[in-house]
């Protein structure tokens, strides 16, 4: 499969190439989404001969996406600045979205859960053949509820945002020596809030 001295395993390689930002600013915002009155209800008769009188499904999906890039000194340093935030709200089988407790206590009984992160990149030219690039993201992650079918949503596990985040970072050094030779040097590094999470 041709694989590269720089990487042991087989699969699929993606090579991509960050925005660095430019000398005009600009930026991009993408927001979607649904709730479960689009999805299909395929509980047939004999799925309700088997006592399963609904799927799991999904509750909503919200993706917003922001981004901003620009030039900090034209013609020398950039940034780029990125933001999200991704949820799907899931419904279980057999379980009301909503219940009432013996106690009265009201009952959300979705596994409600998200994502979210914010990017940062800064590039800087230093001469016509030498660029420096650092970037830096931040991801946090939330569940608030995870049960199935059969299980009290009331002793659902949780996963605080608080905790279960983590940061990824690069810096990267590319020079041009010839018109054949291009030299790069890199750091990449992922630091974890709480590696039991």
């Amino acid at each position: 499969s041709a694989l590269p001295a720089e990487s042991s395993p087989g699969g699929i390689r993606v090579n991509s190439i960050p925005k660095d930002g430019g000398n005009a600013m600009s930026g991009a915002i993408f927001v979607g989404g649904t709730d479960g009155d689009w999805q299909a209800d395929n509980v047939d008769e004999a799925l309700k001969a088997r006592r399963i009188q609904s799927a799991n499904g999904i509750a909503h999906i919200q993706n917003f996406n922001a981004s901003l890039g620009g030039p900090i000194r034209k013609d020398r340093l950039w940034y780029f600045l990125t933001a999200r935030h991704a949820s799907s709200d899931e419904t279980v089988a057999n379980v009301e979205q909503i219940t009432i407790a013996p106690d009265g206590e009201l009952i959300r009984s979705i596994l409600d859960q998200y994502i979210r992160d914010a990017g940062l990149r800064l590039t800087y030219q230093a001469t016509s053949t030498q660029k420096v690039a650092g970037f830096f993201q931040r991801v946090w992650k939330r569940k608030g509820k995870d049960f199935g079918f059969g299980q009290d949503p009331r002793a659902a596990t949780q996963r605080d945002p608080h905790r279960a985040h983590y940061g990824v970072g690069q810096a990267k050094f590319t020079s041009t020596l010839t018109s054949k030779i291009l030299f790069e040097a890199g750091l990449s590094f992922l630091g974890l809030s709480d590696p039991n999470v």
